[in-house]
């Protein structure tokens, strides 16, 4: 059985305002959500529980968290096994006995052996949501990038979730060939990441999933990245769990009966 969903990490993006553990002024929290993969956020002191803080100020629900470039992942004694990732929410700001949801902490292991992702089952909506990693001794916090939000499935008629009829292999942008190692997402070398398209469509969608997928994702797809996640027999990720990158070449036919839908589209890889 396979999964595949779209992950839409627009938290950030809909903040009224985010707040860190602490933060080193050279490294401020605003690189996790801003810039190139070579800036990054810093902690001003070591914990073994440090935090970002979002207020939305309305209510929502977030349903998975991306971590990339956890810098001090690889100094723990035992690596991956002493790291989890944990979403936390509340309705008055993280106050005493305040805490409405906390999902169970399980290390996951994500794309690439300094990242990380939580993939949350809990629908629940609340104004205050936190990001924590928990690691087993106290460490100077240092991420690149923070991905938080909800997640799409296209579904049919009866609820069901829809996978690509036929995920096409991934191309490299303009037809470059590198010699690949990690996974094929860089050059031997390590000084450059080439960037791959992927081409996915999706048949028998129906008419709820895709008007709500019209207005979610699509009418913003060239302002917010998007995830794509993918689990199961096929595996056009290449070895990745998720693959972050920019919607493009976008086409949504209305076919003839209803709850028929045919949607396609490319993510064009984000390398930056």
């Amino acid at each position: 059985m396979s999964d595949f969903a779209l992950l839409w990490p627009d938290l950030a993006w809909n903040a009224a305002s985010v707040t860190p553990w602490t933060e080193d002024a050279d490294y401020p929290a605003e690189n996790l959500f801003v810039g190139s993969s070579s800036l990054l956020y810093k902690a001003a002191s070591a914990a073994t529980g440090p935090y970002i803080r979002f207020d939305m100020g309305s209510p929502r629900s977030v349903e998975f968290a991306y971590l990339r470039g956890i810098h001090h992942l690889a100094s723990l004694a035992g690596g991956e096994s002493n790291l989890t990732l944990t979403i936390r929410s509340s309705d008055d700001a993280f106050s005493s006995q305040s805490v409405r949801a906390i999902q169970n902490p399980v290390t996951l292991v994500g794309p690439k052996s300094e990242d990380a992702l939580l993939l949350s089952e809990y629908t629940g909506t609340h104004r205050y949501w936190e990001i924590r990693t928990a690691i087993t001794s106290s460490q100077v916090a240092q991420y690149r990038k923070l991905y938080a939000g909800n997640m799409f499935r296209f579904k049919d008629k009866y609820g069901n979730v829809r996978s690509p009829t036929y995920p096409y292999l991934p191309e490299f942008v303009d037809g470059a060939k590198p010699f690949l190692s990690d996974r094929g997402t860089q050059f031997r070398s390590g000084r450059a990441k080439p960037q791959r398209r992927y081409t996915f469509q999706i048949q028998a969608v129906s008419d709820a999933s895709r008007k709500e997928f019209e207005e979610k994702i699509a009418r913003i797809r060239d302002d917010v990245p998007v995830g794509i996640y993918y689990s199961g027999d096929h595996d056009p990720l290449s070895g990745a769990k998720v693959v972050l990158g920019w919607i493009r070449e976008l086409s949504i036919s209305a076919e003839q009966w209803k709850d028929m839908n045919r949607i396609s589209f490319t993510i064009v890889e984000d390398t930056i």
